[in-house]
């Protein structure tokens, strides 16, 4: 899996698939089957492939029941435009998620925020921005925090308060210094939907 995730994180999305294929086919347990299509899907959408990455992904949540599915449903609807249908995703992935899954939360919360920000509801992004920041903290992610503050930084801006927006980013670029090797926020080529795969990526 190492393999497709480094030809994914370089862009090589033609690469990533085949490999994700390949996987798939060799693939014997069911779990495992799983596990591999949810990293295809992320092929599917970075490629634009939304109406097959959702059918795969209907498939997943059918199947397993799992929250990631719900996720990964919200992110494929906000990439392509339809941001009433994904925040009905993350909203039902909200309702499954564990009390003290906070990396999970933050991240839902992140995107909740995201969705609200760009439907200009400042009262509602806000809200979820602090949430994200709060769970992010809670899960000890830097990554997950860093996006965190970086969101808050933007709906404070959008509610004129540039001082404290200003704060939000320097407390993003603090969070990301935390990591073993300090990247600042405009150079992570990272969905932060990718941190709830982060247990994929390391099987």
């Amino acid at each position: 899996m190492i393999d497709a995730w480094t030809a994914f994180e370089q862009k090589n999305y033609q690469l990533a698939g085949h490999i994700w294929l390949s996987l798939m086919a060799a693939s014997e347990d069911a779990e495992t089957h799983c596990r591999i299509q949810l990293g295809y899907a992320l092929v599917l959408i970075a490629q634009r492939q939304f109406r097959e990455a959702t059918a795969l992904l209907n498939e997943l949540y059918e199947i397993t029941g799992d929250s990631i599915c719900l996720h990964q449903l919200g992110y494929t609807a906000r990439e392509s435009g339809n941001l009433d249908l994904a925040r009905t995703h993350f909203m039902a992935e909200q309702a499954c998620l564990p009390y003290n899954n906070y990396l999970a939360l933050a991240v839902n919360a992140y995107e909740l925020g995201m969705i609200a920000l760009e439907q200009n509801k400042l009262s509602v992004a806000f809200h979820y921005a602090r949430r994200s920041v709060e769970y992010a903290q809670q899960a000890k992610d830097p990554i997950a925090e860093g996006y965190a503050y970086h969101l808050l930084g933007e709906v404070r801006q959008s509610l004129k308060d540039p001082e404290k927006a200003q704060d939000c980013y320097e407390a993003c670029q603090q969070a990301l210094a935390r990591l073993p090797q300090p990247l600042a926020l405009q150079n992570l080529d990272l969905r932060v939907t990718d941190l709830l795969l982060h247990p994929i990526a390391a099987a």
